[in-house]
């Protein structure tokens, strides 16, 4: 069933319209049932607000999100109800096709997950002592988008020598509400190209769409553009980047990699990135 999208009080782009359809239409992939599905936005005076419903045969959730900015309101309450499907999903139905999304958020917060980070992170500190790695003048925030635990740990690891700081997301949609935040503001997006819900390519893309949305684009995205590198097990020419007015392609990394290659990648891409911007 197609989900349907309202809007109230206020015009909405065609655009507008197509994004929550597709977003909210990655959710309708993933359900097991025929679903009924509707998404409302009110305009009152200078505050956007939605609700996003759904209805399974035996269940049904909902989210509501409101915000000056339309655009968080759109990203943090599909982020928000996709959310809930995922969970539902896997504790009705155990292990499926959306698992290794989950395994890998819950695994990295989970009390085993910690153990394992924090028996790599002194065992690569020995291995790479020896590794003479000056740290970045600026520290560089970064964002790491990746769905596999096993490529977010050495990843993290790399930057933290480097000096950056970093936050993880597993998701494409945890991915643009991240992006298009007021709350953070990332110098540089590692984006996992080969994720369950929606690829790297459609991340970018549909984060394009959100920040059009915003009738006041702040001052970063005004100013600049997002420096994105790709990280996915196929080579760069295989990948089809979308042409996006506010993201930079600096860089194209192939996994798996080991600990020191990803440094050693880091630390040329990064030094050429803190030049330019320098």
């Amino acid at each position: 069933m197609k989900p349907i999208v309202v809007c109230e009080n206020f015009e909405a782009p065609d655009d507008l319209i197509l994004f929550m359809k597709e977003a909210i239409g990655e959710i309708l992939r993933i359900s097991p049932y025929d679903s009924y599905l509707e998404a409302y936005i009110r305009k009152e005076l200078s505050e956007y607000l939605m609700t996003i419903s759904i209805k399974y045969p035996d269940g049904q959730f909902s989210t509501t999100a409101a915000d000056t900015d339309l655009r968080r309101v759109i990203t943090q309450g599909t982020a928000n109800i996709f959310t809930q499907v995922r969970g539902w999903w896997k504790s009705r139905f155990g292990q499926n096709s959306d698992a290794r999304t989950d395994w890998a958020g819950d695994f990295a917060k989970s009390d085993i997950g910690q153990l394992v980070q924090d028996f790599f992170q002194p065992a690569m500190k020995i291995f790479g002592k020896n590794e003479q790695v000056d740290p970045l003048k600026k520290s560089l925030r970064v964002l790491i988008v990746d769905d596999d635990i096993e490529s977010v740990t050495p990843l993290e690891l790399c930057l933290e020598k480097l000096g950056c700081t970093t936050f993880v997301v597993n998701n494409g949609f945890e991915a643009i509400h991240e992006i298009v935040s007021n709350d953070r503001v990332y110098d540089v997006v590692i984006l996992d190209w080969n994720m369950p819900e929606m690829t790297g390519g459609q991340a970018l893309l549909n984060a394009q769409k959100v920040i059009s949305f915003s009738p006041s684009a702040n001052k970063h995205w005004e100013t600049e553009k997002l420096s994105v590198i790709t990280y996915s097990s196929r080579a760069r020419e295989e990948i089809d980047l979308p042409d996006c007015r506010d993201f930079r392609h600096i860089d194209h990394w192939e996994k798996p990699a080991s600990y020191l290659h990803l440094l050693d990648q880091a630390t040329v891409t990064f030094a050429k990135l803190e030049a330019s911007v320098g």
